[in-house]
C-alpha cells in the first residue's frame, strides 16, 4: 500500500482510494494502511468505504472500526467515518 501512495507522491486527477472494510481492517503490522489513508486524505484523494456484509469474508459490525483505525483518522482534519460506507 505505501508503494501505492508514497509519501511525496502527486496522485493523477482520477485517482481515488477505496477502503475495504472487515475485520482485518486497519490491523496490519506497520500501519501501512492507516498511513495510506492518511496520505491519501493529505492530497485531497476521494475515499470511497465499503463495508463487507458477508461472515465468511471477515464481516464484523461497524462500531469496531472506531476501536481498529488509529485516533488520528478519526478526528479532524481526517475523520474518516464521516464518509458513507458502502455495503457489499
Amino acid at each position: 500500500a505505501g508503494a501505492v501512495l508514497a509519501a511525496d507522491a502527486t496522485p493523477y486527477c482520477n485517482a481515488a482510494l477505496l477502503i475495504y472494510l472487515n475485520e482485518r481492517a486497519f490491523t496490519d503490522a506497520g500501519g501501512v494502511v492507516a498511513a495510506t489513508v492518511q496520505r491519501a486524505i493529505d492530497a485531497k484523494l476521494p475515499i470511497a468505504l465499503v463495508h463487507e456484509q458477508d461472515a465468511e469474508r471477515g464481516a464484523c459490525v461497524f462500531a469496531r472500526y472506531f476501536d481498529q483505525a488509529p485516533d488520528v483518522l478519526q478526528q479532524p482534519p481526517y475523520t474518516l467515518f464521516d464518509r458513507m460506507a458502502v455495503p457489499l
